[in-house]
């Protein structure tokens, strides 16, 4: 079983993606590294929830769909 941390770089970008019920990168922060992430997240895959403001794990989270890396997602 695989483990995933995700990052954000504030509380407020994180509880904003808890709010929605998703998670979304923006274009300027979608590196080649996190694109190869995403690919392998696989439904049922758990993961963590990175703080880089406070340097903390915050929120676990389960992959409930399939990420699409190609989608643009408004108002996350």
């Amino acid at each position: 079983m695989s483990i995933f941390v995700c990052s954000s770089n504030n509380l407020t970008n994180i509880w904003a993606g808890i709010g929605a019920n998703m998670w979304a990168v923006s274009e300027s922060q979608q590196h080649k590294g996190r694109v190869t992430k995403s690919r392998k997240m696989k439904v049922g895959n758990r993961g963590l929830l990175y703080c880089t403001e406070t340097q903390g794990l915050m929120t676990p989270f389960l992959v409930y769909s399939k990420p699409s890396i190609d989608e643009r997602i408004a108002n996350v």
